[in-house]
Protein backbone atom coordinates (compact mmCIF):
# COMPACT_ATOMS: atom_id res chain seq x y z
CA UNK A 1 0.00 0.00 0.00
CA UNK A 2 1.02 3.65 -0.75
CA UNK A 3 1.01 5.55 1.52
CA UNK A 4 -1.19 9.49 0.61
CA UNK A 5 2.18 11.53 -0.06
CA UNK A 6 3.39 13.40 -2.63
CA UNK A 7 6.25 11.27 -3.17
CA UNK A 8 4.40 7.93 -2.83
CA UNK A 9 1.92 9.66 -5.87
CA UNK A 10 5.11 9.89 -7.91
CA UNK A 11 6.83 6.50 -6.86
CA UNK A 12 3.26 4.61 -7.90
CA UNK A 13 2.84 6.62 -11.43
CA UNK A 14 6.53 5.85 -11.83
CA UNK A 15 5.55 1.91 -11.61
CA UNK A 16 2.28 2.56 -13.84
CA UNK A 17 3.96 4.30 -16.86
CA UNK A 18 6.24 1.55 -16.90
CA UNK A 19 3.30 -0.97 -17.77
CA UNK A 20 1.53 -1.13 -21.23
CA UNK A 21 -1.97 -1.15 -20.13
CA UNK A 22 -3.13 0.16 -16.15
CA UNK A 23 -6.07 1.48 -15.05
CA UNK A 24 -5.93 3.33 -11.92
CA UNK A 25 -9.54 3.09 -9.73
CA UNK A 26 -10.53 3.58 -5.96
CA UNK A 27 -13.53 3.89 -4.28
CA UNK A 28 -14.39 7.21 -4.10
CA UNK A 29 -15.83 7.84 -0.24
CA UNK A 30 -15.43 11.08 1.15
CA UNK A 31 -13.74 13.81 -0.73
CA UNK A 32 -9.95 12.09 -0.61
CA UNK A 33 -10.48 10.62 -4.11
CA UNK A 34 -10.08 13.92 -5.85
CA UNK A 35 -6.44 14.42 -5.12
CA UNK A 36 -6.14 11.32 -6.35
CA UNK A 37 -7.88 12.05 -9.42
CA UNK A 38 -6.92 14.80 -10.11
CA UNK A 39 -3.26 13.73 -10.11
CA UNK A 40 -3.91 10.92 -12.41
CA UNK A 41 -5.33 13.31 -15.34
CA UNK A 42 -2.21 15.42 -15.25
CA UNK A 43 0.08 12.72 -15.37
CA UNK A 44 -2.50 10.82 -18.49
CA UNK A 45 -3.18 7.82 -16.54
CA UNK A 46 -7.03 6.35 -16.77
CA UNK A 47 -8.85 6.54 -13.71
CA UNK A 48 -11.65 5.25 -13.06
CA UNK A 49 -14.23 4.82 -9.96
CA UNK A 50 -16.08 1.87 -8.43
CA UNK A 51 -19.65 2.35 -6.64
CA UNK A 52 -18.84 1.37 -2.77
CA UNK A 53 -22.29 0.09 -2.44
CA UNK A 54 -21.22 -2.89 -5.15
CA UNK A 55 -17.77 -3.26 -3.73
CA UNK A 56 -19.38 -4.42 -0.07
CA UNK A 57 -22.08 -6.60 -1.97
CA UNK A 58 -19.32 -7.96 -3.53
CA UNK A 59 -17.13 -8.58 -0.97
CA UNK A 60 -19.99 -10.70 0.65
CA UNK A 61 -20.68 -12.76 -2.13
CA UNK A 62 -16.22 -13.34 -2.51
CA UNK A 63 -16.57 -14.77 0.83
CA UNK A 64 -19.99 -14.11 3.08
CA UNK A 65 -18.10 -12.20 4.98
CA UNK A 66 -18.66 -8.83 5.41
CA UNK A 67 -15.49 -7.86 7.06
CA UNK A 68 -13.72 -4.80 5.83
CA UNK A 69 -9.68 -5.04 5.62
CA UNK A 70 -7.98 -2.68 2.92
CA UNK A 71 -6.04 -6.19 1.40
CA UNK A 72 -9.83 -7.27 0.72
CA UNK A 73 -11.21 -4.25 -0.59
CA UNK A 74 -8.41 -3.72 -3.10
CA UNK A 75 -8.80 -6.78 -4.35
CA UNK A 76 -12.47 -6.57 -4.49
CA UNK A 77 -12.19 -2.95 -6.40
CA UNK A 78 -9.56 -4.48 -8.76
CA UNK A 79 -11.57 -7.41 -9.63
CA UNK A 80 -14.25 -5.22 -10.58
CA UNK A 81 -12.26 -2.97 -12.88
CA UNK A 82 -10.85 -5.74 -14.59
CA UNK A 83 -14.80 -6.85 -15.03
CA UNK A 84 -15.66 -3.66 -16.02
CA UNK A 85 -17.91 -2.53 -13.56
CA UNK A 86 -16.94 0.45 -12.72
CA UNK A 87 -17.59 4.73 -14.23
CA UNK A 88 -15.02 7.54 -15.72
CA UNK A 89 -15.95 10.25 -12.94
CA UNK A 90 -16.35 14.16 -14.12
CA UNK A 91 -13.55 15.62 -12.94
CA UNK A 92 -14.75 19.73 -13.06
CA UNK A 93 -12.09 22.11 -14.35
CA UNK A 94 -11.46 26.17 -14.30
CA UNK A 95 -14.64 28.02 -13.69
CA UNK A 96 -16.54 25.02 -12.86
CA UNK A 97 -14.37 23.76 -10.38
CA UNK A 98 -14.23 27.30 -8.42
CA UNK A 99 -18.28 27.29 -8.93
CA UNK A 100 -18.47 23.85 -7.50
CA UNK A 101 -16.58 25.12 -4.33
CA UNK A 102 -17.62 28.35 -4.12
CA UNK A 103 -21.08 26.63 -3.58
CA UNK A 104 -19.82 23.95 -0.61
CA UNK A 105 -18.21 27.43 1.22
CA UNK A 106 -21.52 29.34 0.69
CA UNK A 107 -23.66 25.88 1.86
CA UNK A 108 -21.38 25.75 5.41
CA UNK A 109 -21.96 29.77 5.80
CA UNK A 110 -25.49 29.22 5.25
CA UNK A 111 -25.93 26.13 7.76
Amino acid sequence: MFKPQISSLQECSYLVLKKTHVILGCEPTGHYWFNLAYYARAKEIPFVVVNPMYVKKAKELDDNSPAKTDTKDAYVIAQMIKDGRYAVPSLQEGVYAELREDLKIRDQLVQ
